[in-house]
């Protein structure tokens, strides 16, 4: 449409004429600048793959550790393709969160993750 056109380019002389600083997308997805400002860059790509869905770690260790006083452990036997490494670390983080860093130990042996807290 013509007058949208007209109307467009007059806001944008309008806000040059203030000297004004903008950017602005139109609906064609033109870009049209004026000053120094520059768009932000888009977020980058996660760097680390999610493997499993969220939540699946947690819904296997947190049964078993949630009660756990001190001097307490739990042996966990991970199922076949689950990787122990990544299961150890969410679990670590959510100890380290609700015990406290230093408060429990982990051990991986094959499939069987351990963890046992100490404070």
């Amino acid at each position: 449409m013509l007058i949208k056109n007209m109307t467009f380019d007059k806001a944008l002389n309008l806000l040059r004429v203030l000297n004004a600083k903008f950017i602005v997308v139109d609906a064609d997805g033109k870009t049209h600048t004026h000053g120094d400002l520059r768009l932000a860059e888009p977020p980058s790509e996660r760097k680390r793959k999610q493997i499993v869905p969220m939540g699946t770690y947690h819904s296997i260790y947190h049964p078993l550790v949630k009660d756990i006083k001190a001097g307490e452990g739990v042996s966990i036997t991970l199922p076949e393709g689950m990787d122990p490494e990544g299961f150890r670390s969410s679990m670590g983080a959510w100890c380290s969160k609700n015990w406290g860093p230093g408060s429990y130990l982990t051990q991986i042996e094959g499939r069987i993750v351990e963890v046992l807290r100490v404070e």
